[in-house]
């Protein structure tokens, strides 16, 4: 029986950093974010998803960040029962990241 290896070397997955961002009434902010993380991340070694826990906004944060995550599979949304406040909402956010790091 031969053995036979590939030549060709496999590149291991690029890692995932989970960025988890709890916010509450942030409408005028949220595309400029996306933006802004979409930039930051390109021509990086590693990939990223960008969890948004929402925490009881009353104003179009929700309907916006989801037509966001329409146009780019990277946005997770935990959309949090009442107001809970930033750090169980970092939690809250924390646990449902898949990331290799999280931040």
């Amino acid at each position: 029986m031969t053995e036979t290896h590939s030549s060709i070397a496999r590149r291991p997955a690029r890692p995932l950093v989970s960025v988890v961002l709890s916010f509450r009434n942030e409408a005028e902010n949220i595309p400029t974010l996306v933006a802004r993380l979409d930039r930051m991340f390109a021509g990086q070694d590693a990939d990223y998803e960008a969890v948004f826990v929402n925490d009881a906004s009353t104003d179009a944060s929700l309907p916006l960040l989801m037509a966001e995550r329409e146009r780019n599979r990277r946005i997770r949304i935990v959309n949090m029962s009442r107001r809970f406040g930033v750090a169980e909402g970092v939690i809250a956010g924390m646990s449902v990241s898949r990331g290799d790091a999280v931040v």
